[in-house]
């Protein structure tokens, strides 16, 4: 019986965030600021979110930015729990706790994901002031990139203790330039070589 039991959950089980938008591995979620709330729909799927004992672990959670890294069903509400980072001690959570946000997007709005041909703005004054601390912030040896195209190789929450309103682009360069965390609206997102050929006005990268 529970053998069956569990072939059906799996068949028709999603994962949904408290608007009702499925998750998936990979997806970027905001989760509750709302602690009573979050305290409830923890206690669903049976985690005891205390934060009058809470050393942290809790609380740092309310409002942040998260990458969802791997789904597991719960069997015994049939419901899916959401993985949000590989250290030692998993913290998974419901996800009726969260909100999907949208992928990242470059200077020109198009939707930013990993494999793309990005070029950095060429802008100091522009680019300084979009890499805020949310992003990683701007380092002098950043001069070096502006107008430089390089490889999206991973887009994930900042590994700062700040969170931004979007999921940050870590971008590789050239060799000698090495990858960089930046904000996504630092980049213009490059058509590919095919592409070009089709607009001659395009500078083919």
């Amino acid at each position: 019986l529970k053998f069956k039991i569990f072939l059906l959950c799996v068949a028709d089980i999603d994962a949904k965030d408290i608007n009702g938008d499925v998750l998936r591995k990979g997806s970027f979620a905001r989760v509750t600021k709302n602690q009573p709330e979050f305290k409830r729909l923890q206690e669903e799927i049976g985690v005891d979110a205390d934060f009058d004992t809470d050393t942290g672990r809790h609380s740092d959670m309310l409002g942040k930015l998260v990458k969802i890294r791997k789904l597991r069903l719960f069997l015994q509400y049939c419901d899916a729990l959401v993985l949000l980072d590989d250290t030692e001690e998993p913290y998974y959570i419901n996800p009726r706790a969260l909100r999907v946000v949208p992928p990242p997007r470059d200077s020109d709005d198009k939707p930013l994901q990993v494999g793309d041909r990005v070029r950095v703005l060429s802008q100091k004054n522009i680019v300084r002031s979009l890499q805020t601390a949310e992003y990683g912030n701007w380092v002098n040896k950043m001069d070096a990139l502006l107008g430089k195209t390089g490889t999206v190789v991973d887009i994930d929450v900042n590994p700062s203790d700040t969170s931004p309103d979007s999921p940050v682009a870590k971008v590789q360069f050239a060799a000698a330039l090495g990858a960089f965390y930046l904000n996504p609206k630092v980049v213009q997102k490059q058509l590919d070589r095919k592409s070009t050929r089709l607009n001659s006005s395009h500078i083919t990268i």
